[in-house]
């Protein structure tokens, strides 16, 4: 499945000063926060492997209702562009990392990057879950033609889906973080 996530670098969230101190030895992996330590720029690493942890989880957890967020669990692999978690698996990873935003799209290895529709926006919406849900609708609308359909949590669970009116069901992962509301969703209706 997919899953994506973005994160505003210029938010008061990222900050140093605002970090708890043990945030790293929770989050990261010992070989994760090694490259943190030695990197030239370690908050924009630090931030853009939370993003890829993020959102290999809503993949996974697409595939496995039951699993729990432990982010140290989830190893990010730069070099290879995949997130690897012992029992959920390897998810091909995607990146954009700008200086004020980065954004992570985490897909099953078999989809190909080509499959997966993405994008994020600054928003001034403040009410940032209906803005992530126009913005996907209008993209996907965008580059599917005539797509319509609404954004709404899958059964018995919190993944939401696009369910077109034609009574398909497209996958779709959103998120926000400070200015910004992306998505990603399997380019292709199933149903």
């Amino acid at each position: 499945m997919i899953g994506n996530d973005v994160v505003d670098l210029r938010d008061p969230e990222t900050s140093p000063s605002t970090r708890h101190p043990r945030f790293d030895e929770r989050v990261f992996a010992e070989e994760e926060r090694d490259r943190i330590a030695a990197a030239a720029d370690a908050e924009r690493l630090r931030w853009t492997l939370w993003a890829a942890k993020e959102a290999a989880f809503k993949a996974a957890k697409r595939l496995d209702q039951g699993l729990v967020f432990s982010p140290r669990r989830f190893v990010v692999d730069l070099e290879h562009g995949v997130v690897v978690h012992e029992t959920a698996g390897r998810f091909a990873l995607d990146l954009t990392v700008r200086d004020d935003v980065v954004h992570a799209v985490a897909r099953m290895e078999a989809i190909p990057a080509a499959a997966v529709i993405t994008g994020f926006v600054a928003s001034e919406d403040v009410r940032q879950s209906d803005s992530v849900r126009h913005f996907a609708l209008a993209r996907l609308a965008k580059s599917l033609g005539n797509l319509r359909g609404s954004i709404d949590a899958s059964p018995g669970s919190r993944a939401p889906s696009l369910r077109t009116s034609g009574g398909g069901e497209l996958p779709i992962s959103l998120s926000h973080h400070g200015r910004f509301v992306a998505f990603a969703a399997l380019g292709e209706v199933l149903g």
